[in-house]
């Protein structure tokens, strides 16, 4: 199966419901139901008609959500109804974890979601105000090569987030998602990832594009009122999310790439004008960036660099023979120098579109 770009909304939970009713025959014969009792906090007790009555009731992974929680607590002197559903977009076709929802798909899961808890748990729930509590927002990236080829883009992406995300993590052995690439703080994460690998591990589906699925989460609805202003679902829109990644993602990592080629070129300039005056100065240059890449390395850093920085000085030394000479660099050194600003370009390009 061949991709597009798509983009939308590929996981939250929500709240904003109320329970009405609870049949307990019916939930009783469910295998996928946990349920206890609380001596001091009973749902019968705020209201809510329960043959049987419960404090506390999750149901695990259905075709329609991830989880169903709901329950009583006690804030001061007060006990509190709540409920809370994790959803995603590929709860009864896991082909359906391609695609990311729409604002208007993802209300009408959750109408779908409550006709369901009805008609086979017995859940009674009525609408007060939807609201977001967490939210996952996905980009599917088709791209023009493999995805292993990007891995010297992701690096450099990870290494110029900034130092607001406290924990950077890279996973290229296949211990997680083949290819995985995160960034976090208690309040947002973004992970890029191969999605054709994630597809094809975990619910055995063949693409036969090379996709690259960028997610940023808002883990709470603070951050979410905090980029919206609300955090109402009805309220929120598809333009919403489109605006908020593209402008996030540019904040997170294109201004920083734009600025570091800067610094790079002028830390380069002054190596560069003895290095070109050499007789064997591509064989220089690549000595020099090798030994480059080891100081950042010995360092524990990872090596931000691509051939934009010397276009320039290349051309000059020799502008007849500049292809050529610039082709031959590239095949010489390591995948982490070679074309990493044309593919930051084509992801670029692809999120502007957006």
């Amino acid at each position: 199966m061949n991709c597009k770009n798509y983009f939308g909304i590929d996981k939250a939970t929500i709240g904003g419901f109320e329970i009405m009713s609870i049949d307990n025959e019916k939930l009783s014969k469910i295998k996928n139901v946990t349920s206890f009792n609380d001596k001091y906090l009973y749902f019968e007790s705020n209201g809510i008609y329960s043959e049987f009555d419960f404090s506390y009731i999750n149901i695990k992974k259905t075709p329609h959500f991830k989880s169903f929680t709901a329950g009583i607590k006690k804030v001061g002197h007060k006990n509190i109804s709540y409920v809370y559903i994790e959803v995603t977009n590929d709860d009864d076709k896991p082909e359906k974890n391609l695609y990311p929802l729409t604002t208007e798909e993802f209300s009408r899961k959750i109408d779908s979601i409550i006709t369901f808890l009805s008609e086979n748990y017995g859940i009674e729930l009525i609408k007060t105000e939807f609201k977001f509590k967490d939210i996952e927002i996905s980009l599917n990236l088709t791209l023009k090569e493999k995805f292993d080829s990007y891995y010297p883009v992701f690096d450099t992406m990870l290494n110029l987030f900034p130092k607001s995300y406290k924990n950077k993590n890279i996973h290229k052995d296949g211990t997680s998602t083949t290819g995985t690439f995160k960034a976090q703080n208690s309040r947002l994460s973004i992970s890029i990832y191969n999605k054709k690998k994630q597809m094809l591990d975990t619910h055995n589906y063949l693409l036969h594009s090379e996709l690259a699925r960028f997610e940023y989460t808002l883990k709470n609805s603070k951050k979410i009122k905090e980029i919206f202003s609300t955090d109402k679902i009805d309220d929120i829109t598809d333009e919403m999310l489109k605006n908020f990644f593209k402008k996030q993602l540019e904040k997170d990592f294109f201004k920083n790439y734009t600025n570091h080629i800067k610094k790079m070129k002028k830390t380069l300039s002054s190596h560069m004008k003895d290095i070109l005056n050499k007789k064997n100065w591509k064989k220089e240059l690549i000595q020099y960036l090798l030994e480059l890449l080891d100081t950042f390395s010995c360092q524990g850093k990872i090596l931000t660099f691509d051939f934009k920085i010397l276009e320039i000085d290349i051309r000059k030394k020799d502008p007849k023979n500049y292809l050529r000479n610039l082709r031959d660099l590239k095949s010489k050194v390591p995948m982490i120098f070679r074309d990493v600003d044309i593919k930051i370009e084509e992801i670029h390009s692809s999120i502007k579109a957006l």
